[in-house]
């Protein structure tokens, strides 16, 4: 998963992926500068 990356490169993950129903997945992570950034997915 490409959240997991966040961490590889000094960010961090701060909600692993989780289900928003019918609209896919979601995660939430945090980078170097402190933005936070989210991630979406169908699968």
């Amino acid at each position: 998963m490409e959240a997991a990356r966040v961490a590889e490169h000094g960010g961090s993950v701060l909600q692993e992926k989780m289900s928003i129903g019918q609209y896919g997945f979601i995660a939430l992570a945090r980078d170097t500068e402190g933005n936070t950034i989210g991630f979406h997915s169908m699968g």
